[in-house]
């Protein structure tokens, strides 16, 4: 169990997470273990050779790292260490833009 070393809003925090190898030890702080086994779940994936295109991007829309969007029927995800931009830049819109990681197109 780990717990943010600030108010939850540190920069190292909302980029790495706890078990991160260069960043997580910066950001948090290790409280205790967990005892037991949990079952793995399946993982969310994206299969490009499915027709369609995610949901598309919405100004003001709280965005995460990993949320992918649709502009213009291209592919978009969000960045782990810029996310805090995703929310206010459109994908596609500012030249050598890090918060969106072009990652395709669709129909």
């Amino acid at each position: 169990v780990y717990q943010c070393k600030t108010d939850g809003n540190s920069p190292f925090c909302l980029a790495f997470g706890p078990e991160h190898e260069r960043g997580g030890s910066l950001g948090w702080e290790k409280l205790s273990s967990c005892q037991g086994t949990v079952a793995p779940t399946a993982a969310p994936s994206f299969d490009p050779a499915t027709p369609g295109c995610p949901e598309s991007w919405a100004e003001g829309t709280p965005y995460q790292a990993g949320d992918r969007v649709s502009v213009s029927n291209s592919i978009y995800e969000c960045d782990a260490l810029y996310h805090a931009h995703c929310t206010f830049r459109e994908p596609g819109t500012v030249p050598d833009d890090e918060s969106w990681d072009k990652k395709g197109s669709c129909e």
